[in-house]
């Protein structure tokens, strides 16, 4: 932030200009996996072209672990999820190259 101050002939201050710079990274909001249906029942499928699942985790909104999956470096996976209430639901799907996560919701 800067102050730019302006003064009259005599030498007084008569002005004061405050400014800012706000910068923001770009961001890039690609999504590398694909949830289907969402809305769901009882399987979720994850699927992606791109990359290999090593986990899978489904939390609920207070940030409960409900279900926690291992995964062999598959680029899909069908989570199961019978007896698991309606609501909505925070999953997050590991790779070797991070984690990515999506909001469900199970009917």
């Amino acid at each position: 932030m800067g102050i730019q101050y302006s003064y009259d002939a005599l030498g007084n201050r008569t002005q004061e200009t405050k400014t800012s710079t706000l910068s923001v990274e770009d961001f890039e909001n690609t999504k590398s996996f694909t949830l289907f249906p969402n809305p769901f029942q009882e399987e979720l499928q994850i699927a992606s072209k791109e990359q290999s699942i090593t986990q899978v985790q489904l939390y609920d909104l207070t940030g409960k672990l409900i279900q926690d999956e291992k995964v062999n470096n598959q680029n899909s996976f069908t989570l199961k999820t019978k007896g698991l209430p309606s609501g909505t639901y925070l999953i997050t799907i590991f790779t070797d190259k991070g984690k990515e996560s999506y909001k469900v919701v199970k009917k």
